[in-house]
């Protein structure tokens, strides 16, 4: 047996990767399972750049946008969404999230769709290659919905409640938000415009 299959095989007997789960969700199959507390939070937002920005009102104002988005977004920020971009011929999925600061501010994109973090990085991209710097400020930040969270569902209980106490204890000193802030991802949530759905 080859080194990665036996990882694999040893780390299935222990748990298994949930993303976006909710214990309460009809269709998600976790009997018997142990969930983790929330790992990590995912702000799926629509950014725009704020010189062009001509108000995001709803998502029916998304029908002519050139939008740029993370692979199965339309699964992900749910059915309106989906609904406002289905007969849209410039909605486009990238594999490369890194670049969606540049495609605004290249004129490439109207509307970014993809995590607040993973946004927050491609300014820093971005700045790095460019002699123009930007930052958040030169941007507007909508959301549709709330945060997505991923856990861990392990099949091994007392593994599952050891994983918990260590989210219980980072959480507790904030290691988490931390981190975040140390690789520059401060923001201020309170920032981002509700998008009328």
């Amino acid at each position: 047996m080859r080194k990665k299959e036996y990882t694999d095989s040893l780390l299935s007997r222990f748990f298994l990767i949930y993303h976006n789960i909710h214990p309460l969700d009809p269709g998600n199959d976790v009997n018997n399972l142990c969930l983790s507390q929330p790992i990590f939070y995912y702000y799926n937002i629509l950014v725009v750049l704020k010189e062009v920005d001509d108000q995001l009102k709803s998502l029916a104002d998304l029908a002519d946008k050139t939008i740029y988005v993370f692979p199965r977004a339309k699964m992900i920020m749910g059915r309106q969404f989906a609904d406002s971009v289905s007969d849209n011929l410039k909605y486009h999925a990238m594999l490369k999230q890194q670049q969606q600061a540049k495609l605004l501010m290249m004129g490439i994109a109207d509307v970014s769709v993809g995590d607040l973090h993973i946004f927050i990085h491609s300014i820093a991209l971005f700045n790095c290659s460019s002699e123009q710097k930007i930052s958040v400020t030169d941007f507007n930040f909508y959301r549709i919905k709330n945060a997505s969270v991923t856990r861990m569902a392990f099949k091994n209980s007392e593994l599952c409640y050891a994983v918990n106490q260590v989210i219980s204890q980072d959480i507790k000193i904030k290691n988490y938000q931390s981190v975040l802030s140390h690789h520059g991802h401060q923001f201020d949530l309170n920032h981002i415009i509700y998008l009328e759905q």
